[in-house]
């Protein structure tokens, strides 16, 4: 059983989602955040009945670099059909 399919299963036994419900996806643009994001992306499309993902653009404060990051990462979740929450 693949992970996705683990986290599809999970989450339909404990009944975690219901139709109509949104799901916020953090993603400050590095990679790790990035890979979750699609990852979500890909899962949410092979659900019947998919919640609304919703991506919040963070940055990591003083860390040089961190607001374009963020900034990477609110466009990438754009392409991906997410709505964008940039704060």
């Amino acid at each position: 059983m693949t992970l996705k399919d683990k986290v599809k299963v999970f989450v339909a036994t404990q009944a975690l989602l219901t139709k109509g419900d949104r799901v916020l996806v953090a993603v400050s643009g590095g990679p790790d955040s990035v890979a979750l994001m699609v990852l979500a992306a890909r899962w949410r499309q092979s659900l019947q009945a998919p919640p609304k993902l919703i991506a919040v653009p963070v940055g990591h404060g003083p860390h040089q670099g961190s607001n374009r990051a963020a900034a990477r990462g609110a466009r990438r979740a754009r392409k991906l059909g997410l709505e964008d929450r940039s704060m």
